[in-house]
């Protein structure tokens, strides 16, 4: 489901990113593998940080067009901590799985 206001092109350009994602492709983020199966086989729930998401390169605030060329598949988790670019927060760096 995608999120209000974003349009049934974003709906059909997350479709062609979420199939290079199961692929192989992986977060644009944080680099990791993304789990791209619904939760009723085994994937992640929806919305969890481990779900997929469509990444906007450029963010649609600081001009970024919805075009399949500005968009990347991510964690939900990710994608939602890095921001829309409106403050701050958005230039810290993506989340990275810590190493034991």
């Amino acid at each position: 489901m995608a999120k209000p206001g974003l349009g049934k092109r974003h709906q059909v350009i997350a479709v062609i990113v979420r199939k290079r994602a199961a692929a192989g492709e992986p977060c644009y983020l944080c680099h990791q593998p993304i789990d791209t199966r619904p939760e009723k086989d085994g994937g992640p729930p929806t919305r969890s940080r481990w779900s997929f998401s469509a990444h906007h390169i450029e963010e649609r605030n600081n001009g970024g067009q919805t075009v399949l060329a500005n968009y990347a598949p991510a964690h939900y988790g990710c994608n939602s901590s890095w921001g829309d670019g409106s403050t701050q927060r958005s230039k810290r760096k993506p989340w990275r799985p810590r190493k034991w």
